[in-house]
């Protein structure tokens, strides 16, 4: 492989290296496996060819933790409008800790639309996280919901809200994911860009 790649990432850190075409658009694609598997990259830059010199790369990494929620506690707020639903409304506090390549805690508003008997609802969260990213500190926040009829998790959204960053994770931006083990265990991802 000729040129320079010119991105964010070290890939000299890179146990593996791998080229090959990219199925969702004529970029090539490079992805990296970095020592801590925790860590993983996905790079898109210009078309490989030989009159390529130099390669501008966009990368997103993948960074992946556990959190522990406590601190639950149901906040009473008074509505501009007194309106009724099918489903009890809400609004709730608590605090998440983070551990792994995610480190560190968050502050949570948790709002709901949930009938604990049926088990159906949905939610959505504002997070102000401070800790760090793959060993990176600072704070920054993002914004997850979901929905559910029972025991699924579905209709799923989770950004990092853009402009939010300070420190070294100033610039981030993304998206991310949660998912819950059987026996409760709490994973969450980030699918990272801005970092340097």
């Amino acid at each position: 492989m000729s040129g320079r790649l010119n991105s964010g990432y070290s890939l000299v850190r890179a146990t593996r290296l791998h080229v090959a075409s990219c199925t969702h658009s004529p970029y090539a694609e490079v992805r990296t496996t970095l020592p801590d598997p925790s860590v993983q990259s996905t790079c898109y830059g210009l078309p490989l060819n030989s009159n390529v010199r130099l390669i501008t790369w966009k990368c997103t990494m993948r960074i992946t933790g556990t959190f522990k929620p406590q601190n639950f506690r149901p906040t009473t707020i008074e509505s501009v409008a007194n309106i009724q639903t099918g489903l009890p409304t809400g609004i709730s506090t608590m605090e998440k800790l983070y551990f792994g390549a995610i480190e560190g805690r968050s502050a949570t508003l948790f709002c709901s639309a949930f009938d604990p008997a049926a088990g159906k609802g949905a939610y959505c969260a504002m997070e102000s996280f401070e800790g760090s990213l793959n060993g990176k500190r600072g704070n920054f926040n993002f914004i997850h919901s979901a929905a559910t009829s029972g025991k699924d998790r579905t209709n799923e959204f989770f950004s990092i809200v853009q402009g939010s960053g300070t420190d070294e994770l100033f610039g981030i931006s993304g998206t991310g994911g949660m998912s819950i083990d059987p026996d409760g265990v709490h994973h969450i991802w980030f699918d990272v860009d801005g970092l340097k």
